[in-house]
């Protein structure tokens, strides 16, 4: 019998995208300044309004599997991917009730595990990274909700 992945990590590509990081551990960062050091990269980055030192604050949730909306899905496999299209589901109420959950269940904390000790959590950083991303949105307001007065950039 198939089993869907224990661990499963959502992150932020930009408004229309997100991506999908499932595996047997738990979501672990290693290098968050390898994107920095690519100066062709980094220069990519600069052009669509994204700074290379902050992709790793792209991470919205370590568990992504809390934002289906309906459990009885198929589970996420390899050759069958339900999370995703669930995500990404052309049915309206489908994606509002995904994001509403993944709005709803962002958690500082759990992002900021993940990110330390390879990086300095700076919360702020966080904010002005996800208004890069997702300009004025839901998401961005509840990360300044959760992320309290910070210091202007």
């Amino acid at each position: 019998a198939q089993r869907s992945f224990p661990h499963c990590a959502l992150g932020g590509v930009n408004s229309g995208y997100l991506l999908l990081m499932c595996g047997n551990e738990p979501l672990v960062l290693h290098h968050p300044e390898l994107a920095a050091k690519s100066a062709e990269l980094a220069a990519y980055l600069a052009g669509e309004g994204l700074r290379a030192d902050r992709l790793a604050y792209g991470l919205l949730t370590t568990r992504a599997k809390d934002a289906i909306r309906d459990p009885s899905v198929p589970i996420n496999t390899r050759d069958f991917p339900s999370l995703e299209f669930q995500a990404a589901s052309p049915d309206p109420l489908d994606s509002e009730a995904f994001a509403e959950s993944l709005i709803h269940n962002l958690d500082l904390m759990k992002i900021r595990r993940v990110l330390e000790p390879a990086m300095v959590f700076d919360s702020a950083d966080l904010v002005l990274h996800a208004e890069a991303l997702y300009g004025d949105s839901d998401i961005v307001d509840r990360l300044k909700e959760l992320a309290g007065p910070t210091d202007s950039r």
